[in-house]
């Protein structure tokens, strides 16, 4: 350990802003012999085959070694088995590092539906707990196509905290960029829940996103009226239907501030006029003919509630 450690530092000292560590492994010991045979190493303080359960404790404490020695460096983990137990040594990795790198994302083939050992739900719960332990989420999917990186994304903010950031090579340089991956919500209304259609849901203060888990069957759901949505290529939107895997980040405006001043008068013909001072139609000051009027009301108790 102090000899990695030594070597470490050594590369710090070239400016780097942290430590990136691949496979810290606490499901099972994963060594060989050098010849493709799987061998488990001897432990050196018992002088016996190594244990799974030493190998998490050496585990957990090197990477606490390993905070200890760089507390002003970002330290990342791969620590990818969001499957295996809460116990001490996972607690430990935990709050020794910075960001937790979860390979694959929310689009990892295995991941199915609900709260089972390898579900969607499990999935969320472990990021929940690595956020309640003071780290942060890096999630690193791969093989993104046009439909899976939205589902990406509404997961991504589905349950977001801290410094939460998606590592991907998908439409991610200048010549190809897509413009997703700049999308801001603002400050969250709150934690995740299931909406009424049954999609997972989240509120933010600029829209709200929706996931449908895997395994799940075509769902779909309105949208409230009161606000204009649009989805991430500026189209309105007025409802969704997502299937099974797949997510929807929508952006809300409004609703609008309207004044009324005169909400109605007669023009010098002596025909009546109906005449709004506000932003209904984008229009401010527009002259409406009174058949209109209804409409009109309808609209302003929408946008003002």
């Amino acid at each position: 350990r102090d000899w990695w450690i030594q070597r470490a530092r050594s590369t710090l000292r070239h400016g780097y802003v942290g430590l990136a560590i691949d496979d810290v492994n606490l499901s099972s010991v994963h060594t060989g012999n050098a010849e493709g045979v799987g061998v488990l190493p001897r432990d050196p303080r018992t002088g016996q085959p190594m244990t799974l359960a030493n190998w998490k404790r050496y585990t957990a404490e090197f990477v606490a070694e390993i905070h200890a020695a760089f507390p002003n460096k970002q330290v990342t983990v791969n620590a990818n088995q969001w499957w295996v137990p809460h116990d001490s040594a996972a607690t430990r990795v935990a709050r020794a590092a910075d960001f937790t790198e979860l390979e694959r994302g929310f689009n990892d083939a295995g991941i199915n539906g609900g709260s089972g050992t390898f579900g969607f739900l499990t999935l969320l719960a472990h990021i929940d707990w690595i956020h309640d332990r003071g780290g942060s989420v890096m999630y690193q999917p791969y093989s993104l196509t046009h439909s899976s990186r939205e589902f990406e994304l509404a997961s991504y903010f589905l349950a977001k905290a801290r410094s939460d950031a998606i590592i991907s090579t998908y439409q991610a340089d200048r010549l190809n960029w897509w413009s997703g991956w700049e999308t801001y919500l603002g400050k969250p209304a709150g934690r995740r829940y299931v909406s009424e259609s049954g999609m997972l849901r989240r509120d933010f203060a600029g829209g709200s996103v929706f996931v449908n888990q895997p395994g799940a069957p075509t769902r779909a759901e309105s949208l409230p009226e009161r606000y204009r949505w649009t989805d991430l290529g500026g189209t309105p939107v007025g409802s969704i239907t997502l299937g099974a895997r797949s997510g929807k980040v929508l952006l809300k405006r409004g609703p609008s501030r309207v004044r009324l001043k005169k909400p109605a008068c007669l023009e010098p013909d002596g025909n009546r006029k109906v005449v709004v001072k506000g932003r209904v139609t984008g229009e401010r000051g527009k002259r409406i003919d009174p058949g209109y009027t209804n409409r009109i009301v309808i609209d302003l108790q929408r946008d003002v509630g």
